[in-house]
């Protein structure tokens, strides 16, 4: 899994042995000189959905 704090789009694909779902940045409008900022993280994950929402959710918990 790929995620990010700014998503403005998700992908996935599921498949027996392998699937993957991705979070797609997203960026907000800038004027020349302005700067934006966006965390991700890599994931290789074994276990739930539930479990990947609230490993998502510990990591991203203190993102503006």
């Amino acid at each position: 899994m790929k995620a990010v704090d700014r998503a403005g789009s998700l992908s996935f694909n599921f498949q027996e042995r392998t699937s993957c779902i991705h979070s797609n940045p997203t960026w907000p409008l800038l004027k020349p000189g302005e700067q934006a900022t966006a965390r991700g993280r890599a994931y290789l994950f074994q276990g739930t959905l539930d479990d990947l929402w609230q490993r998502y959710v510990r990591d991203f918990e203190s993102s503006d």
